[in-house]
């Protein structure tokens, strides 16, 4: 699959035994983490050449209501691709400047108050070192 898509994806493979002693494989294929991934090389059907399967520089999607995958037709539907991982990506940016210590989200009055007990932490902090 890598060799088909930009930027590469990890693809799940697992098996399962259903109580009827059905065994079935589940590909688990991750949604979107901040960037779509681009089809980078065409593919035609085998016993029909002229049919294609993939088209290089294609962005496809899961279609509503079918298991299928289908090229992105418009531009409602390249909008919420654009969206969704906007989304992702803001939430990632969030979490790590929390790691960060840098406070989001909030009032000017809440961060000027954070601010100030972060200086008087530091104060106290920093005299203590000098005790």
């Amino acid at each position: 699959m890598s060799r088909y898509i930009d930027p590469p994806i990890s693809l799940q493979f697992k098996g399962y035994q259903l109580r009827t002693d059905v065994k079935v494989a589940l590909i688990e294929v991750p949604g979107i983490a901040g960037e779509p991934h681009f089809c980078i090389k065409g593919m035609h059907d085998p016993a029909d050449g002229r049919k294609v399967i993939l088209r290089a520089g294609a962005l496809y999607v899961r279609s509503i209501g079918k298991p299928e995958s289908v090229e992105v037709q418009t531009r409602a539907a390249m909008e919420e691709i654009i969206d969704s991982a906007v989304t992702a990506r803001l939430r990632a940016f969030v979490e790590q400047a929390g790691k960060a210590g840098l406070v989001l989200g909030t009032s000017p009055e809440a961060a000027t108050a954070a601010a100030e007990a972060d200086a008087r932490w530091f104060d106290q902090q920093r005299r203590a070192g000098f005790d």
